[in-house]
């Protein structure tokens, strides 16, 4: 799932008896979309669309929202540079918060796509 908003997770797996429904998940994407945002730092190249380089890593956290093993990139923008600001800055944000209902899920796949990035979305 992409959208406008720069790396909304795709998919969340593991919450339990936890289960969110869509718009508890939605408010959980966007806190950790907060919270890996800002150490990405990108210039998209001229003409570039949205959609056009989409970066797709899997996470694996541990229950209290440290990350299992480094993240794994699923698919490549075909930007090595945007790659690699993505991975640093998922990084960064240690531990991942906490979701408002239920456990942090064991596995979670997040999109990103740097003209969100570059235009500030």
């Amino acid at each position: 799932m992409l959208s406008r908003l720069t790396g909304q997770s795709g998919s969340a797996m593991g919450s339990g008896s936890g289960a969110m429904t869509n718009f508890q998940q939605a408010q959980y994407n966007n806190r950790i979309v907060a919270c890996i945002r800002p150490h990405i730092t990108f210039n998209t190249p001229a003409g570039a669309k949205r959609g056009m380089y989409v970066a797709k890593f899997d996470v694996r956290l541990l229950k209290n929202g440290q990350k299992a093993v480094p993240p794994k990139m699923i698919s490549s923008s075909g930007l090595k540079a945007f790659d690699t600001a993505v991975e640093k800055a998922i990084l960064m944000c240690n531990p991942f918060p906490k979701p408002p209902v239920g456990d942090i899920p064991s596995s979670i796949t997040l999109t990103f796509d740097p003209v969100d990035d570059a235009n500030g979305r």
